[in-house]
């Protein structure tokens, strides 16, 4: 399970690429002695900067356990093998639904922001509701195409816990937009569940959290992303790696347009996909950073399926995925490997581009 990092990720705090290899190497053996194990208080195994203001330069970066709650653990203070620093923060549990009861009403302020993102889009862009007819609402992240025997077909891009209810769903399913929280009705499907990057069952692992929808008409989407209520902007290429610090952004169903850095690369993390008040089903997720808020929250429930992209130039850099219940920071798939995982189980050898306009 070594982590999808790239040396352009890491080259900035001087690691070559023995360095890099010996850090994946690391990583690998920490998710093996923490995250295999049945019950492990430990939900992540990732890429962070050392908080240590003293370190030295090869020093920077740290191999980082994130906890579901304090355990009085002494861990220790370096890795395994090539003794990187290895730091622990308490972040709780990860979900991928919310983690709120499932009768809850949605906070004020969220139902303010996600204003004109919840409502009826036609042509259908990113940012906003969407799930399958009758199933859970979460968010339409962008489009992207493929082409197979010739033949070119968009899709829109989201979770496979949002398009296809984890697993549970048949390919042909249709999608709506808005979703069914949103007011929408079967007469608003405008796609049909195309392929899914399987979850599998509890205690599983998966690469990522992907699945995508061929939409039934060319005139039903618009390459853009939802950035206000009667606004939209354009992304741009290519697809980008997260890097420590980058500053990013999405658009989603519940929270609207947000902002935050990026302070978790190369993770690999517990999720717990049940329903809320469900017993747990936990799957380790591959291919994961983690977002602060800059403010407020960055996602909340509903938001599931967002494209994270650069805060500047709208470039791609993943999929929104879950987060914890106090909503502190937010889980994302790499764009580069939801792409590649979806290439990889679907028939036909695809190459999926994402649809910029």
């Amino acid at each position: 399970m070594k982590p999808d990092l790239i040396l352009s990720q890491v080259q900035q705090f001087g690691l070559d690429s023995l360095a890099l290899q010996q850090l994946m190497e690391d990583h690998e053996a920490l998710v093996q002695r923490y995250l295999a194990t049945p019950g492990s208080n430990v939900v992540g195994v990732s890429v962070a900067l050392n908080p240590d203001a003293n370190a030295s330069r090869s020093d920077r970066l740290a191999l980082k356990l994130s906890l579901k709650h304090k355990d009085g653990i002494a861990y220790d203070l370096r890795s395994p093998q090539h003794h990187w620093p290895l730091i622990t923060e308490v972040t709780g549990e990860i979900f991928a639904k919310g983690g709120r009861a499932a009768e809850a009403p949605e906070p004020q302020e969220s139902l303010a922001a996600g204003e004109g993102f919840r409502n009826k889009n036609r042509p259908v862009l990113g940012g906003i509701s969407g799930g399958p007819v009758g199933g859970d609402t979460g968010t339409i992240g962008c489009q992207v195409k493929a082409t197979v025997k010739g033949k070119e077909t968009v899709y829109m891009l989201s979770n496979n816990h949002v398009l296809a209810d984890s697993d549970a769903l048949p390919l042909g399913t249709a999608i709506i937009q808005p979703g069914k929280a949103d007011g929408g009705v079967a007469s608003d499907a405008v796609a049909s569940l195309s392929c899914f990057v399987p979850l599998g069952a509890n205690g599983g692992t998966a690469e990522v959290d992907a699945a995508i929808a061929a939409y039934t008409k060319s005139d039903l989407y618009i390459p853009l992303i939802r950035s206000a209520v009667d606004s939209a902007v354009s992304m741009a290429g290519p697809v980008v790696a997260p890097t420590l610090d980058m500053v990013v952004r999405k658009s989603g169903r519940t929270t609207g347009r947000t902002r935050g850095t990026v302070y978790e690369i190369g993770g690999t993390y517990t999720v717990n996909y049940a329903e809320p008040g469900d017993p747990p089903r936990t799957i380790i997720i591959k291919n994961a950073f983690k977002i602060r808020p800059d403010s407020g929250h960055f996602s909340e429930g509903g938001d599931s399926g967002s494209v994270i992209t650069t805060g500047d130039l709208n470039q791609p850099v993943g999929l929104l995925l879950g987060g914890p219940s106090d909503c502190s920071y937010t889980l994302a798939n790499t764009m580069s490997a939801v792409l590649a995982n979806l290439e990889a189980v679907m028939p036909g050898n695809p190459k999926f581009v994402v649809l910029y306009s």
